[in-house]
């Protein structure tokens, strides 16, 4: 079955600065549940290789996490956009961290699109 780009989302990678990973904008990046994570029950992780990178944003892993747990998405991959920054204001509290601004590409059969953009509405 032939994987259609069923969205783009612009967002950002969080926790760089735990992982510090020598990004290069453009570079393209795949991510993965991790569903064994400490912090959050809608973990999904990205990745450059085996590298870890950081994570989807939790709002937005928490709408995408069950989408792929029920095989609505197959695959998820990001491009760095531009340069790391510190998250504005008021978005993570404990030292605000820093995030990589990206654009996710969301990949799964053609027949789930509005599936997945319904989902990504609520």
């Amino acid at each position: 079955m032939a994987l259609a780009c069923l969205g783009e989302i612009k967002s950002r990678v969080k926790g760089h600065h735990v992982y510090e990973y020598n990004y290069k904008v453009n570079e393209e990046l795949k991510c993965f549940l991790q569903p064994d994570n400490n912090y959050s029950n809608n973990a999904i992780v990205v990745k450059s290789k085996d590298v870890v990178v950081g994570h989807i944003p939790e709002a937005l892993a928490e709408k995408l996490f069950p989408l792929m747990k029920r095989w609505k998405l197959y695959q998820i991959k990001a491009t760095i956009t531009g340069e790391k920054r510190r998250a504005p204001e008021g978005t993570w509290v404990l030292g605000r961290g820093i995030e990589l601004p990206c654009t996710y590409y969301l990949y799964g059969p053609k027949i789930h699109k509005c599936i997945v953009r319904n989902s990504l509405k609520k």
